[in-house]
Parts: structure tokens; sequence; C-alpha cells
């Protein structure tokens, strides 16, 4: 059956992978690392041997599949202080680190909803954030992956958040994966 479906991972199972890793985040005092396996399909006609495989490629291209990238934003928006989060009343799951360095804040939003879900953003414990944040979004359609002829169809969108306050509401969109980067208006020494 395996054999009908794509070698590499949906947008449905990115979420799935974020999900997790926001518990990994949020326990990463102890859980010291993760690995994806297997790794890589060589996508021709009859190469591979199972699946999902997180980037395919052939002689040719490669391409990483939606959980390739929800991985990519969780490993490389990542402070060195787990901070408390939690998101009431909804089904997004989050997670937050700090940046002890620069006091730059990174929240992850995952929303494995059919629906958008305003989230209240409660960073009252956080002095002399910027006015604007970056958000990192990867969200499609559950059933959507990428493909050797479609590498880019599911790939992160950057925007600029703005009316970044202690207390902010921030929309994560259906079936979305969200990595804001809230900074400081002064970086610490």
């Amino acid at each position: 059956k395996s054999q009908g479906e794509a070698p590499t991972p949906n947008m449905r199972a990115a979420i799935g992978d974020a999900a997790f890793l926001t518990q990994m985040e949020k326990n990463s005092d102890i859980v010291v690392m993760n690995a994806y396996a297997p790794l890589l399909v060589n996508v021709n006609p009859g190469a591979r041997q199972w699946r999902p495989n997180l980037i395919g490629y052939d002689g040719l291209r490669v391409y990483g599949s939606p959980s390739y990238y929800a991985i990519k934003l969780f490993s490389t928006n990542l402070g060195d202080e787990i901070l408390k989060a939690t998101a009431t009343d909804t089904d997004v799951l989050v997670s937050a680190t700090r940046d002890s360095r620069t006091g730059t804040i990174y929240v992850k939003l995952v929303n494995p909803t059919a629906v958008d879900v305003p989230v209240a953003i409660d960073l009252t414990g956080a002095k002399s954030l910027a006015s604007t944040a970056t958000a990192m979004t990867l969200a499609a359609d559950p059933q959507v992956t990428n493909t050797i002829d479609a590498p880019r169809r599911v790939v992160p969108v950057t925007s600029t958040v703005t009316g970044v306050r202690p207390g902010f509401t921030y929309t994560v969109p259906k079936s979305g994966i969200v990595s804001l980067t809230l900074r400081s208006r002064v970086a610490r020494p």
C-alpha cells in the first residue's frame, strides 16, 4: 500500500512532528538529542524500500518534506533557557525558550485544527520587548507534501508581527506551525 503514497511526509505528519518537538523542547534539560529516521529516500521508481523519509532526492535534485521544514524551524530558533509556556482553552501546542545572551525569545506554536486560532501570548516576565517580531510560518492543507517536481510547495514563509507587548494575541493559521522570534529593544551585555 505504501508504494502508492508519497515517499516523504505530508503537512499532517509535519504537524505531528512539531507537536512532538514542543514537548521535547519543554524537556530539553533532560532530552539532549533527537533523530529522524529514515532520513533520505531515492524517489526514482522502484528505488525506495520504505516510507516516510525526511528528504527526497534523485540523481540531480533534492527536496525537503514539510516535516523537514518543521524540524528546521525548531532547531534554528532555539534559546538556552526553557520558559514556562501554555495555551489555555485551545488545542494549540506551545513551547518557548530564551537566549540568555541576547534576551531573544523563541515561541513555537502548533495548530493541528482546521481553523485559525487566536492565542494569547503572555510575556509578563519579559522586559523591553521590541514592538515587532518575526514569524516563520509553515502552513498548508494537511494532505499536501513536497515532491521532486514541486520541491517548494510547502515551505516556511517569513513575516513581521506588529503590536508585540507583554500580553498580545497572535492568530495561528489552521494546520500551521509558527516560530515567533521576539527580540529585546536593548541587547543584554
